[in-house]
């Protein structure tokens, strides 16, 4: 008996020990799973952190940039004023204390009266801020890297004339071998031909300090390298061994400026190898297998419960999204007008709206940075905003503003939202518009050149510019958001602009109902199978509507000035002309009015008063267009041009009374026109030929 017992708690002994070795190997397998789990989960973690490093690095060059912008509207503003460089220079490094010098250096010989070399500077030492100008044979700035590379740049893309570039670090020769990075850009005349390079330096401490911002775990390196794969700035200089970190890497959106997170691998994961290892060996002398089994067993089980759980409820939410977007998208569309939204996935931030008021159908196209449900609160608030600012304003200016200050002030995250908001006169084939960093839309089956001002949700202060053109019958205009020229076929080739462009070309005849969907299927084909990687919105505007001449009938009130002088302004501004020739324009009509509101009918007696409005396109390569006032009445026989002309040499006492506004809209307009008609009215005919700039 005592054998057999003897036996079997020897082979009990063994049985325990080999399923102590089972267990072992099974934890072991678990333990290595977890590992290359916690490896996907860390590379993600360190994938999301990267983005965030994006935005505030983006965040901080942005406003450099922004100044860049400033000068080279400024500067190319004064271009016929060499004398005002330094003054631009020195408010431009005001703006920030990140700037050690603005300078602007000029091609050869640009100002015969400045000489063979121009280079006005103003530069940061010790705190003040000293102008000079600099060039010259001991200061040759034409073989300098930051004037040579961009002038090379522009040269050979010539159609980037908003291009940047930032420089490798080099040394400044000052007096304390500083370290700097520029930001250079072309400044161009305005025939888009090279008038020299703008440049503004940064220290290498400025750029290291915005870099050593990025630290989300202890021991984070954070570095940004230039396209050339050159590095500008490290947050730390010490060498390290690329094993123990994880380390990603992206290109900071529309910058040639490549940013790398590397961060610990200790750090992210903590003491969970460490932890791991003492579980096992206690699990192993302990024997404690089974018990260690089970409570991992129950942990997994609630793991996964929770997770699904969580997904569950990830899944609602984005269901709940999707539906507040595709909610909000308007389908009754008018017949100049057709629309479509294909979100990514479930949900994503494109939107699109418009609203009908009188004659003039008013519209937008946008896209929110960012995916999820941020992007689509900020999608709803903007679509919202607009349909309000639309009811109570009447330009696309005004309109923007109102949307960009509601935004921006409530705006924490910074999420921004690039958008094009234009209006339509219907029935006067005029078209205005505001670009806040959208895509050009394609006019006429050519790309609109605009020059974008920022995104909505940025500055709450920003002064958004109003651009305008005649939008005639026949015109069509198609509005997108990147995800359609982003769009990408297995062998990862982007659909592209010129692309875009001949599929427009290809349907242009068509409705734009039918037009809007073959666009859409089009691209659907160019993707074959390829996952959808953004939201696709596309928008169709065609005016199929004669263009009528625009007759206002008002009575003859002076009062009634206040209804003519914003369409009037309108017109101009489709024309093409300047805000000096606009002023001059609406006061000769002004001036023509109340000449006619004062002495046409006798006081007292209500009359009324016509006023027809043409505004004809390009005539000759001079001309870039007419604009028409025919005004009538039937009030007394009335012929201005046969009014003594007024003597504006003489003294304010000698002179005659009345006839200054006569005298002053024939000095503004280029032809004047009177008839008396066989029914008894007066026709004046005012026409104002618009130069080409």
């Amino acid at each position: 008996m005592d054998t057999i017992n003897r036996y079997l708690r020897t082979k009990g002994i063994y049985a325990v020990i080999a399923a102590a070795v089972l267990i072992a190997v099974l934890l072991g397998a678990e333990y290595y799973m977890d590992i290359r789990d916690d490896d996907d989960e860390a590379r993600k973690l360190v994938d999301r952190e990267l983005r965030i490093a994006e935005m505030k690095i983006m965040w901080e060059l942005w406003d450099i940039e922004a100044q860049m912008s400033d000068l080279a509207i400024t500067a190319n503003q004064r271009i016929n004023q060499p004398n005002s460089m330094l003054k631009i220079t020195n408010k431009i490094i005001q703006q920030s204390d990140l700037i050690l010098a603005v300078a602007i250096g000029f091609v050869p010989d640009f100002y015969k009266s400045k000489g063979y070399w121009f280079e006005p500077r103003s530069r940061r030492i010790d705190g003040e801020i000293f102008d000079d100008q600099i060039g010259g044979p001991d200061h040759d700035y034409f073989k300098m890297l930051w004037y040579s590379d961009c002038a090379r740049s522009y040269k050979k893309h010539k159609n980037h004339r908003n291009h940047v570039l930032w420089t490798s670090p080099y040394t400044v020769n000052d007096r304390n071998k500083t370290y700097v990075v520029s930001l250079t850009r072309p400044l161009l005349t305005d025939d888009d031909e090279l008038a020299g390079v703008m440049c503004i330096d940064m220290s290498l401490s400025s750029m290291k300090r915005i870099v050593g911002s990025v630290k989300p775990y202890p021991g984070t390196i954070c570095q940004l390298f230039d396209d050339e794969g050159d590095l500008i700035v490290s947050s730390d200089t010490a060498q390290f061994n690329e094993d123990d970190y994880f380390i990603t890497e992206k290109y900071i959106a529309n910058r040639s400026l490549l940013v790398r997170l590397a961060c610990p691998k200790k750090e992210i994961y903590g003491t969970s190898a460490a932890d791991g290892m003492i579980a096992i060996g206690i699990t192993l002398v302990g024997l404690l297998l089974l018990a260690f089994i089970v409570q991992r067993t129950v942990r997994t089980i609630v793991r996964l419960d929770a997770a699904h759980v969580q997904r569950q409820t990830v899944e609602n939410e984005l269901r709940i999204a999707h539906d507040i977007q595709m909610s909000m998208l308007r389908n009754d569309f008018p017949k100049e007008l057709c629309a479509t939204l294909q979100p990514m996935k479930e949900v994503g931030g494109d939107l699109y709206d418009f609203y009908q008021k009188d004659d003039s159908l008013y519209f937008i196209i946008g896209d929110v940075s960012g995916k999820g449900m941020p992007a689509t609160m900020m999608m709803a608030a903007t679509v919202n905003l607009f349909r309000m600012a639309a009811r109570y304003f009447n330009t696309p200016q005004e309109i923007v503003e109102e949307i960009n200050e509601v935004i921006s002030e409530r705006n924490p995250n910074l999420i921004f939202v690039t958008a094009f908001v234009g209006k339509f006169d219907m029935r006067h084939g005029l078209l205005t518009y505001c670009n806040a960093g959208h895509n050009p839309p394609i006019v006429n089956n050519t790309y609109l050149q605009t020059d974008p001002d920022i995104p909505i949700g940025y500055d709450a202060e920003y002064s958004f510019r109003q651009y305008g053109m005649l939008f005639p019958e026949g015109s069509r205009i198609v509005l997108y958001t990147d995800g359609v020229t982003e769009s990408r076929n297995e062998e990862g080739d982007f659909m592209g602009t010129d692309y875009l462009l001949s599929l427009v070309n290809k349907h242009q005849q068509e409705d734009v109902s039918d037009m809007t969907r073959n666009i859409i299927n089009d691209t659907h084909l160019f993707s074959e199978d390829a996952d959808q990687r953004d939201d696709i919105t596309l928008m169709c505007i065609a005016n199929n509507t004669p263009v009528q001449s625009q007759t206002l009938v008002i009575n003859n009130d002076i009062e009634e000035l206040q209804r003519v002088k914003p369409l009037v302004r309108e017109y101009c501004e489709c024309l093409g002309c300047d805000k000096r020739l606009t002023r001059k324009i609406v006061l000769a009509l002004e001036e023509a009015l109340a000449n006619v509101i004062n002495y046409a009918y006798p006081k007292g007696e209500l009359g009324s008063i016509d006023i027809d409005i043409l505004a004809m396109p390009a005539v000759s390569e001079q001309i870039q267009g007419d604009i028409t006032f025919v005004i009538s009445d039937n009030g007394e026989p009335f012929n201005p041009l046969e009014k003594k002309s007024v003597d504006v040499e003489q003294a304010i006492d000698d002179r005659q009374v009345g006839g200054l506004g006569i005298y002053l809209y024939q000095q503004l307009m280029d032809t004047i026109l009177y008839n008396r008609t066989d029914d008894g009215r007066n026709v004046l005919t005012l026409t104002k030929h618009i130069s080409k700039v």
